[in-house]
């Protein structure tokens, strides 16, 4: 009950979008939706990630945890997570074909990050209980710190290029979600999409275009009894001094 208030509260309070009289079946779409969204990027992922994980999709996550933390009984044992190079070198993990030999400078560089982490997990874990969390703290303070100012500093650079690309991004996010609106089963869609199903020239069924000549009839009801409102639920003209007509 609680989340399906809350729900009520975002989509129609707040994004004024049109939903049904009985929230509980609308909510159940949504989230429906999100759930079918999130499945869909998962299996981009996990096609994305074939190159390096020969894998069914159910055993990607697992794999990825083993493949980069080792075995799972280190949290019920307490024992700290470690990043290891013999672990990442055998040809068998995710991570081999991206591993660089220690002397070069890439491989330095891993190795510098593999030690940290491991300093940081075994200090929190093993260590001293204040002098080494302070410590721990301290050091990433500092490095969340300096991602932040590269990130501040990627994005100033880059900032005029976002700007050109935002029209494509609005464009693409516009056809995937009129691909979505127009394919997915109405029993799924809500009541503002079946609007914008309709607007897009998909046919609907008849049992949907009564429920949106309902709530289009309510709608000028509504503006009707507004004040200023003609018949029709149109506002009224107003005249040269800016008083409204009746």
């Amino acid at each position: 009950m609680f989340v399906a208030e809350g729900t009520k509260e975002l989509f129609v309070d707040f994004l004024n979008l049109r939903m049904r009289g009985k929230y509980g079946r609308e909510v159940a779409r949504v989230y429906f939706q999100m759930f079918l969204l999130a499945a869909l990027c998962y299996m981009l992922v996990w096609v994305l990630a074939l190159p390096l994980v020969h894998d069914t999709p159910y055993n990607l996550p697992f794999r990825l945890y083993g493949d980069t933390f080792g075995n799972f009984s280190r949290w019920w044992k307490f024992e700290p997570i470690l990043l290891e190079r013999e672990r990442y070198a055998n040809p068998e993990n995710m991570w081999s074909k991206l591993l660089f030999a220690p002397d070069s400078f890439v491989g330095k560089v891993q190795d510098g990050f593999f030690n940290y982490f491991n300093w940081s997990t075994t200090g929190l874990v093993n260590g001293p209980w204040f002098w080494t969390r302070f410590k721990v703290g301290a050091c990433g303070f500092a490095v969340a710190l300096g991602l932040f100012a590269t990130l501040q500093a990627f994005l100033y650079t880059f900032q005029s290029y976002a700007y050109q690309l935002e029209p494509c991004i609005y464009a693409s996010g516009s056809r995937a979600y009129r691909m979505w609106v127009r394919w997915l089963p109405e029993p799924f869609l809500f009541l503002e999409q079946l609007f914008h199903a309709r607007e897009m020239g998909r046919k609907l069924s008849a049992s949907a275009v009564k429920e949106i000549e309902e709530r289009e009839e309510q709608e000028m009801v509504t503006r009707s009894k507004e004040p200023g409102a003609d018949l029709f639920g149109r506002p009224a003209e107003a005249d040269e001094n800016g008083v409204r007509q009746r």
